[in-house]
């Protein structure tokens, strides 16, 4: 938590990611003009961009909104929002270690791991500290049965569910595990009504929605069938292979010993000692390890790779009860799996080094204020009534100029089944017709390249002219270092295209 406070206070990391703005425009739309809609998003959500944002549940925006009332609409503050959510989530996650007795030790080592989350800046932040809460009150509602501890337990995992579906859904199974196995082990009785609370109670909202306001439930399916997180089967990929070891390291090395002190007849001991004690560690160690390989298996053969990321908040708290479990065994074990969890925290700090470092460079090159600056001369030269193709982490400010149309580069076209031999985003420019991009690094070098070499193919259509203000190239340049360090440079590209 130190390390990302002085990072935000002096050099502004972690910079919005290209999808930021996508989930934080309808509040700062709300409080700057009046309309809970998300304009950026005009050519692939008509109704959400001119209507009511309804491409997502609302909790997260319900939450947003009053922190930007008080502390504004720029950039810096939503960093700022998603920083204390951070700290709200480390907060709950030492409650939960406190609460089972784990060693210092071990609690140091799976702090390590928070290093690995370092792209915090969507609703899932908030949706994984409302997870965690209910974990701590599963926690607390053990060993002496309580009421109020369950129901806790039950409206965040609601709450969680309003906020990502996904996420929800995970410590909605996460939490039948728990109460399931607590009663099986006679730990506790089955909570039943909490528990049919948070599974049915989404139902519920889900089927008002859908029959209530047809309106909002066409705007959230116009998003679900553009961004499908369904695929077909599929072998993954080496570089989906490549994102689940940067992920989850320790996860995959936690599930590792397991097996092979199950396979030595080790294992069941080793889990008792603990149960012996506390059962809760244990019944959460298993759980959540079990969650976390289902949810893998998913993400890498039928689902999206991108769930992977989700399970990167759970990592600490798993490292920290598997280490904690081993510290009350008799006689203590051998450090050989500490020192291998140790460098696979090392692996998942990978990019905050790189923040730390190249990142702190790219902000004494072109800091957060200059790069806005720059952001805005731009704008201000800009012909009234023009469209500008614009990066997420530039929109917060963009949006007080009302004279443009402003597009989230993420989106300038709708997701469908395109001619043969065009891109997606170089088509989406050609109808668009922008007078310019202003993309970040991350933006420009890993998704416009093709576009903007398409476009220039075409001279008898325009002409294009590229101003990139890093004098420190970022890593983002680098091929070889963009899947290892990424997104650190504030410095804008911009893109001017004169149409003939």
């Amino acid at each position: 938590m130190g390390w990302k406070l002085i990072l935000l206070l002096l050099t502004a990391q972690p910079i919005p990611a290209n999808d930021a703005y996508f989930y934080d425009g309808p509040v700062v739309n709300f409080l700057l003009h009046g309309h809970y809609c998300n304009p950026t998003l005009a050519i692939p959500f008509p109704f959400s961009a001119n209507h009511i944002y309804s491409v997502y549940p609302p909790f997260y925006q319900a939450v947003l909104y009053p922190w930007m009332a008080v502390f504004g609409t720029s950039a810096r503050s939503a960093m700022w929002f998603h920083l204390a959510l951070f700290g709200a989530y480390g907060f709950i996650l030492l409650g939960i270690f406190r609460r089972l007795g784990v060693p210092a030790a071990a609690v140091n080592l799976a702090g390590l791991f928070l290093l690995g989350i370092t792209f915090d800046d969507r609703p899932d932040g908030l949706a994984q500290l409302l997870g965690m809460l209910a974990i701590y009150a599963w926690v607390r509602s053990l060993p002496a049965p309580s009421t109020r501890w369950p129901w806790l337990a039950a409206v965040c995992v609601v709450l969680a569910c309003c906020t990502n579906p996904e996420i929800g859904g995970l410590y909605l199974g996460w939490f039948w595990l728990l109460g399931l196995g607590a009663a099986g082990l006679r730990q506790n009785r089955l909570p039943l009504a909490p528990m049919l609370f948070m599974t049915l109670a989404p139902v519920a909202l889900v089927s008002f929605i859908k029959w209530g306001r047809p309106d909002l439930w066409a705007g959230f399916m116009e998003h679900a069938s553009q961004t499908p997180s369904l695929t077909h089967l599929r072998v993954p990929s080496a570089g989906e292979l490549l994102k689940l070891l940067r992920t989850i390291p320790a996860l995959l090395v936690i599930a590792l010993f397991l097996g092979l002190r199950g396979r030595g007849n080790t294992g069941p001991r080793w889990l008792a000692a603990g149960w012996l004690a506390d059962a809760r560690p244990a019944m959460l160690l298993v759980s959540g390890l079990l969650m976390a390989v289902v949810l893998a298996v998913a993400g890498l053969v039928v689902f999206t790779a991108n769930w992977l990321l989700i399970l990167a908040h759970f990592q600490p708290l798993l490292v920290g009860l598997f280490l904690g479990l081993e510290a009350r065994q008799s006689p203590p074990p051998r450090s050989v799996s500490r020192l291998v969890l140790l460098l696979m925290a090392a692996v998942v700090a990978v990019r905050a080094v790189g923040m730390t470092t190249w990142g702190v460079a790219c902000a004494l090159d072109r800091s957060y204020g200059s790069s806005l600056q720059i952001v805005r001369n731009q704008l201000r030269r800009t012909p009234p009534e023009s469209t500008v193709v614009m990066s997420s982490a530039y929109l917060y400010e963009a949006q007080r100029f009302n004279h443009l149309r402003l597009i989230n580069e993420d989106w300038t076209h709708r997701t469908e089944k395109l001619p043969v031999n065009i891109n997606g985003d170089t088509l989406g420019l050609l109808k668009l017709r922008p007078a310019a991009l202003i993309l970040t690094q991350f933006d420009y070098y890993r998704r416009y390249q093709i576009p903007l070499g398409e476009l220039r193919a075409l001279p008898e259509l325009l002409t294009v002219t590229t101003t990139n203000f890093a004098r420190l190239p970022a890593p983002d340049s680098f091929p070889r270092f963009q899947q290892v360090v990424q997104h650190v440079a504030w410095a804008p590209v911009v893109v001017q295209l004169h149409w003939k």
